[in-house]
């Protein structure tokens, strides 16, 4: 029998409690949880879901064992799809004056288990030491190399490391499954020497962004080594706690065969509220991305069991994503495109199945509270290119009605800076692949911080009083014709991390979006000049799409194996010691 889901009992970096366990518990040093009354596992982090090893696993029969002292009751409720009604499964007394395991289901059929299943403990007493289910299915080695790619975030990186060196590395239930490792691409090139080691290993790189970086990993742990079985790629700045990765670990050693090529992925929470859910799998179509699961708040039931089923999506994020090694090879190996829409590209390309997991997760600071126009450059320019490389008979027609779709709404919303960039982005993509390709990537990115950006300006003292939140999103037509009446001196006080499509923008003059927990807010500023400075060069882009849109695409799609390929990559990154 092989360990298919241990219980956690808390985070390192002060997560909710509400995300592990509910009721009288206190917790003594994440390992041990004092009941002190009712205790429920029905939990983002420990909530069991047999259906979901049932599809993806071999396993069959289902056991659950706990680690306990003291005397109490422990119970197994089975939960309703709709995660209205427990029905209780099995029970079981205890009484041990020192730590021993107790079986609490053993051996029991999955098909019987129904969809979701939780372990309620009730003492005055108990001291919970450690739990697990447990099946039969006998399980793959899996040896993972956690691959990040960072930029002069030498504390997260040390931060990481550290806890990996004390849970993860020399951890028994690690060893029991494969082994973990760390494959560091170092763009920055400041990371100090002493943090390499047997399991971690850093290679200076080339400051060509985050397809770079994880480019250089992927070459690094599966093209010039052999020994992982899968790469889990995430970001520098997350929290990414070793337990994720063994859980991570247990799901892929279980997979049966036609799920074995699927990639797993993670959901991204904030790290300002820790509670919330900014993404869990998304669905990329031409030019849109939608995040069906972003907003749940997973210290409710309800949510969880909502998180907990499955949705479409085609990627996921590489702030945690853990891809089959033999998916990469010489030929096939992401597009160089800097930063944004690689980890889109890359997983509808090889789309097979994407695997997601409640307890699989990372935590982010919220991209809402961090408004960077110059990313609106990539995000445009990205998406271009991938709609030529997976669109290939797209007009000029379809392209600019896609184009002013992401100009105008950002210039009609008084944000200009991010409107200019998007102007910008596609200006550089119809100058063609040969262009991109023999520009230094570095050098440009430097070239468009220094340009335009929001600036940021600290709360004020008192209390803000945010601007009433409509019921329905702002419609187009009040966006558009705001710009035709004279603004009535009004003041949008909002919070940034509400969905804009509803500030109520109409003859607004100022409109302040509000970031509390970092205590800044952005202005924006209705000015006629800029908008209409906008529109121009908007309409200069509409005549060079028009002009050139048919050789400019046709070029990208001729250039695409070249760019996806270690031959090219060798060059890009001019990186003597890359060799297959």
């Amino acid at each position: 029998m092989n360990t298919l889901q241990k219980l956690v009992f808390a985070g390192n970096y002060g997560q909710p409690q509400e995300l592990f366990v509910r009721g009288n518990a206190k917790i003594i040093e994440n390992s041990l949880v004092n009941c002190q009354g009712v205790i429920t596992f029905d939990t983002y982090f420990n909530m069991f879901i047999p259906g979901f090893w049932l599809k993806y696993t071999h396993v069959n029969k289902v056991s659950l064992k706990l680690k306990v002292a003291g005397s109490g009751i422990a119970t197994i409720y089975r939960v309703s799809q709709n995660g209205t009604e427990d029905k209780k499964l099995s029970e079981v007394s205890f009484d041990n004056e020192r730590p021993e395991f107790i079986d609490i289901i053993k051996d029991e059929n999955i098909n019987s288990l129904g969809e979701f299943v939780y372990l309620k403990v009730q003492s005055s007493n108990a001291l919970l030491y450690e739990g697990e289910y447990y099946g039969d299915s006998e399980g793959k080695k899996i040896d993972v190399a956690c691959c990040i790619c960072t930029y002069k975030r030498e504390k997260e990186i040390t931060r990481n490391i550290d806890l990996f060196n004390r849970f993860l590395f020399e951890n028994e239930d690690v060893k029991k499954t494969g082994s973990v490792s760390v494959i560091i691409a170092d763009n920055g090139k400041t990371l100090p020497k002493s943090l390499n080691n047997q399991y971690v290993h850093v290679f200076p790189n080339k400051n060509y962004g985050g397809s770079a970086g994880f480019t250089r990993c992927m070459i690094e742990a599966a093209i010039k080594n052999k020994e992982y079985s899968h790469l889990i790629l995430m970001d520098d700045d997350a929290i990414t706690e070793p337990f994720v990765i063994l859980r991570t670990m247990h799901i892929l050693a279980h997979l049966k065969e036609e799920y074995q090529k699927s990639f797993l992925g993670g959901g991204l929470l904030s790290k300002e509220k820790m509670h919330l859910q900014m993404e869990n799998g998304a669905y990329f179509t031409l030019f849109e991305t939608y995040f069906e699961k972003r907003g749940l708040d997973l210290t409710k039931r309800e949510q969880i069991i909502a998180n907990a089923k499955e949705n479409k999506i085609n990627y996921c994020g590489w702030f945690y994503c853990s891809i089959p090694a033999s998916y990469i090879t010489a030929s096939n190996l992401p597009l160089p495109l800097f930063i944004h829409g690689d980890d889109q590209e890359y997983g509808v390309r090889n789309l097979n199945g994407i695997i997601m997991s409640n307890g699989i997760c990372i935590w982010h600071p919220s991209p809402q509270g961090r408004m960077r126009a110059y990313m609106n450059y990539y995000d445009c320019r990205n998406d271009a290119i991938i709609a030529a490389v997976h669109n290939k008979g797209m007009s000029a027609k379809s392209m600019l009605r896609l184009i002013t779709k992401k100009v105008m709404s950002k210039a009609v919303v008084y944000k200009y800076e991010e409107a200019w960039y998007a102007i910008r982005g596609f200006k550089d993509f119809y100058k063609g692949a040969e262009w991109f390709v023999n520009t230094d990537a570095e050098k440009l990115n430097m070239e468009l911080l220094s340009l335009k950006e929001y600036n940021a300006a600290p709360i004020p003292d008192g209390k803000i009083v945010y601007t009433p939140h409509p019921q329905e999103k702002v419609k187009k037509i009040y966006k558009a014709l705001n710009w035709f009446v004279p603004s009535n001196n009004k003041n949008i006080y909002y919070n940034i991390y509400e969905a804009a499509e509803y500030i109520p923008i109409y003859r607004s003059r100022k409109i302040y979006l509000i970031d509390e927990p970092n205590n800044r807010m952005y202005i924006l500023k209705k000015s006629y000049k800029l908008f209409f400075s906008i529109v121009e060069g908007y309409l200069k882009l509409v005549m060079t799409v028009l002009f050139t849109h048919k050789k400019v695409w046709s070029a990208w799609i001729n250039k695409t194996t070249e760019l996806q390929s270690l031959t090219f990559w060798e060059n890009y990154l001019k990186q003597d010691n890359i060799q297959n």
